[in-house]
């Protein structure tokens, strides 16, 4: 697949964001003098991983929910898809973590049961991070476990990495129209649209307009509401929504999006990773202006990658 052609300064920009190498974790730090690599880590919430993953700590993790199935790290070429899942974050059993034999289990004050992760704090160290499902959410959880670890140093170089994308960002869509746009998914077999939550944070932070605000997180297509709204792009949350809503050819004949324009001009942006709108996390910016750059900077449907390249689709 053949990367378009992208501003040199923001395509160095995105592959350095892309594959940035974690710090190895050697830290002293609550665990005892470093984070040693025979460390045995479990994930409760996807939250939790993505944050043990940008401190440079997926090779102790033993075991995930459900969720974080969908995360990768670039800089082992690992998928965490490989891994032991010990339930969904809300539905966790403390015999499927403790059977990994942690000696550390993280997770969010969000992760239960309660009667569960009450157990595990009696068989072994608990780590709650906070749950907030938004920018200030994510540097915090990222400050707790880096604080807990004794990798201050990483995490403050991480702050300053997101913040140099959002002054990119800012001066980005301050030269630019907002694009009406809605996001669709198709998890569980059927039509999605999404509104408030990981989805939005992206678009709007990429200088689109969600179209669909009064919609709470990803909801059942509903013809009704979205009579009358004329989207200029269509965001697919991963290639097999592109293909459950049957491709140019189904979207053309589709009742609620048939007239569109974007269906008119192939304005489809299709996300190449789950992770990308799994949450809202430090990588979230740097999917934003991946997003952006291919809203702005391209024409027709196209594809971002797992490493931000934009591709044709």
């Amino acid at each position: 697949m053949n990367v378009l052609s992208v501003c040199p300064p923001l395509r160095a920009l995105l592959v350095a964001l892309a594959v940035l190498a974690p710090a190895p974790a050697v830290a002293a730090g609550a665990m005892g003098a470093a984070v040693p690599p025979e460390a045995r880590i479990v994930s409760l919430h996807f939250y939790a991983t993505e944050a043990l993953l940008e401190l440079g700590l997926s090779e102790q993790v033993v075991g995930i929910d459900i969720m974080s199935r969908s995360y990768y790290d670039a800089a082992l070429d690992r998928s965490f898809a490989e891994l032991p899942v010990i339930g969904h974050w809300a539905d966790l059993s403390a015999e499927s973590v403790l059977a990994l034999q942690p000696t550390l289990v993280v997770g969010t004050e969000r992760s239960g049961p309660e009667t569960a992760v009450r157990q595990l704090q009696g068989a072994t160290e608990v780590l709650l991070l906070d749950p907030r499902d938004d920018l200030a959410g994510a540097l915090a959880r990222v400050g707790q476990l880096a604080a807990h670890l004794g990798l201050e140093g990483r995490a403050a170089a991480l702050e300053a990495e997101m913040a140099a994308v959002r002054a990119e960002l800012a001066a980005r869509t301050a030269a630019v129209e907002p694009v009406g746009a809605l996001a669709l998914a198709s998890h569980g077999g059927v039509e999605r649209v999404c509104g408030r939550g990981p989805h939005e944070t992206l678009l709007e932070l990429a200088g689109l307009t969600n179209l669909a605000p009064q919609v709470s997180a990803c909801e059942e297509l509903s013809r009704e509401a979205l009579v009358g709204i004329d989207a200029e792009v269509l965001v697919f949350s991963n290639p097999e929504t592109f293909d459950f809503f049957g491709g140019h050819e189904g979207l053309s004949a589709h009742p609620v999006f048939g007239r569109t324009e974007a269906v008119r001009q192939e304005r489809y942006i299709v996300l190449g990773s789950a992770e990308q709108v799994l949450g809202v996390g430090l990588r979230t910016p740097s999917f934003a202006l991946a997003l952006h750059e291919a809203v702005y900077g391209h024409e027709g449907p196209v594809v971002i990658e797992r490493d931000l390249a934009v591709a044709p689709l």
